[in-house]
């Protein structure tokens, strides 16, 4: 009985193991396409493993999709989602809540 409990330990922890790497390596990757500026790449890789990532870098997931937010005009849901990360000092969260604030108060639909 000990033997399958140690087994299935061993088991779970090589599991976690290969989930964390997965998803460090698609973190990585989003990384990548936030600094060339393409938030909605970005997105398609923190959509499998969110909550992993959000542990490893707190408020990324909300900032990739405030970016993409951004990219196809959504700016209102974009403040949403940068206001905390703005109070945070969260990478450009500040300079994007800004710009999204421009583009709202200029928008002819105002």
């Amino acid at each position: 009985m000990a033997k399958k409990i140690i087994v299935a330990v061993i088991v779970a922890l090589v599991i976690l193991i290969l989930l964390y790497s997965v998803s460090m390596q698609r973190y990585q990757i989003a990384v990548q396409w936030i600094e060339d500026g393409v938030f909605s790449k970005a997105t398609c890789y923190i959509d499998e493993f969110p909550f992993i990532i959000e542990l490893y870098d707190p408020g990324f997931v909300s900032y990739a999709y405030a970016g993409e937010a951004m990219e196809y005009g959504r700016f209102d849901e974009a403040m949403e989602l940068l206001k905390p990360l703005a109070e945070k000092n969260y990478r450009d969260s500040v300079q994007m809540l800004k710009e999204c604030m421009e583009k709202v108060a200029n928008s002819p639909n105002k």
